[in-house]
């Protein structure tokens, strides 16, 4: 595994820094029912200035924590 992940960095270069974070500012865009799974659009904060879309699907009954993907 070290291997691969020297080589992927090596591929990609570094990481961006820490002075690049900022927070995540989650938006919910959208939202819908589908059966029994409450699905949510979500917009966050990737970089400044820069967002990125993501569904999240919850499920409308069972266990918490619930299993996530």
């Amino acid at each position: 595994m070290h291997d691969t992940r020297a080589r992927l960095q090596e591929v990609m270069g570094d990481l961006p820094g820490r002075e690049r974070s900022v927070p995540l500012d989650v938006r919910v865009v959208e939202e819908c029912v589908v059966g029994n799974v409450t699905m949510q659009k979500v917009s966050y904060a990737v970089e400044k200035q820069d967002r990125t879309m993501a569904w999240l699907m919850i499920p409308a009954r069972g266990k918490n924590p619930a299993p996530a993907m």
